[in-house]
């Protein structure tokens, strides 16, 4: 939860997202989302889902 406003969700480790997977996120939660996918080993990959409350 930041300042109430919104939920983040953080995964890491992911071994990959291709953007299908982020087009369907969004569908699920909703487009009004932010989705960051950022490297975090070699290997791997964390993915950040910001949403707001409303």
């Amino acid at each position: 939860m930041i300042a109430g406003q919104t939920l983040e969700l953080r995964y890491d480790e992911v071994p990959g997202i291709n953007e299908s997977e982020i087009e369907g996120l969004k569908r699920v939660i909703g487009e009004d989302c932010f989705i960051n996918v950022t490297p975090h080993t070699a290997e791997t990959v964390r993915v950040r889902v910001v949403v707001p409350l409303k």
